[in-house]
């Protein structure tokens, strides 16, 4: 038996730093949402921090009977060169055709900030992987140049091998929240144990942290390959100056593709990662636990050292 931990309830999981924060914004991160409709825009947030909130929105709309628009004009992933949305730099437009709207006079509301952060929640923890897989397939279409290019690396470097996909969190969950790298020797453990009496393989990594890329090059050598993106070490990619525009939203979009693509996922938790499960969810996965400086048990359990 693989050494996985918290499978069931892993992907639900944020920090409780993390959590409290939004708690303090916006209060209850489940209360009801009173408006369904109309528009929604970016939060300065991960790139699918904000899709989960588009997942809430069209779950609410499609029951209500509403219609959904989604408006992406601020953040890090705002690309002026690239137009007014950067939702539709990377997805089709959501089509209205979709929803039975009860009104022949679409409603003008906007959801508040706290509405579009509690409809990231709601999808994230409330609904169950196979209806937001359900609301992806049958709402989001990704643009064909994006999925041209997952599909020429697919082919390159997964054709002919069993992929371990691995997702690699850094910066940010490092040095705000608490936890600590994840050590080599339990991240070698976990795929050992899913590569038995599997000569030919490879692993995807995906991660924006530079660090860590560094590390698993060093661990895995050839058998590790990994797209191009941008990676930094300290603040996360979407929150660093400098870092701006379509470049990192089609980074982090083609990473979490190519994880759906694998055979085997080892998810962080993350976003990242559950959208991965999204995109595909017969995908056979386990979570990556999440080491926290002072939790001696963790690391006793595993035979590790803990970082000083």
């Amino acid at each position: 038996m693989l050494l996985m931990l918290q499978t069931v309830t892993a992907d639900r999981f944020v920090s409780f730093s993390h959590k409290l924060k939004e708690v303090l914004s916006v209060g209850n991160l489940y209360a009801p949402i009173a408006e369904c409709d109309g528009i929604i825009r970016s939060r300065p947030c991960g790139f699918f921090s904000n899709f989960m909130g588009v997942i809430g929105l069209l779950d609410r709309c499609e029951k209500s009977g509403r219609t959904p628009t989604v408006l992406f004009d601020s953040g890090a992933y705002y690309d002026p060169g690239h137009g007014p949305n950067w939702w539709e730099y990377f997805f089709e437009p959501i089509a209205p055709a979709d929803f039975r709207v009860v009104s022949p006079f679409p409603s003008l509301h906007e959801q508040s900030d706290a509405d579009a952060i509690r409809l990231s929640y709601f999808a994230r923890d409330l609904l169950s992987l196979s209806r937001k897989h359900e609301l992806v397939k049958k709402h989001i279409k990704i643009k064909p140049h994006i999925l041209e290019k997952v599909d020429q690396f697919a082919v390159k470097e997964f054709n002919g091998h069993y992929v371990v996909g691995m997702h690699l969190r850094g910066t940010d969950k490092v040095r705000k929240e608490g936890a600590v790298r994840l050590p080599d020797d339990y991240i070698k453990k976990q795929i050992d144990a899913i590569l038995k009496k599997r000569p030919k393989y490879k692993i995807f990594l995906a991660t924006e942290d530079s660090d860590s890329l560094s590390r698993m090059q060093a661990l895995f050598k050839d058998r590790l390959v990994f797209w191009d993106s941008t990676r930094l070490s300290g603040n996360p990619v979407h929150a660093s100056k400098g870092c701006y525009g379509y470049k990192i939203g089609e980074d982090v979009l083609i990473d979490c593709l190519l994880l759906s693509r694998c055979d085997y996922l080892l998810a962080s938790i993350s976003n990242v990662s559950q959208c991965a499960l999204v995109f595909n969810p017969r995908i056979e996965h386990s979570h990556f636990m999440r080491f926290y400086r002072n939790d001696l048990f963790a690391f006793r359990r595993y035979n590790l050292s803990r970082p000083s």
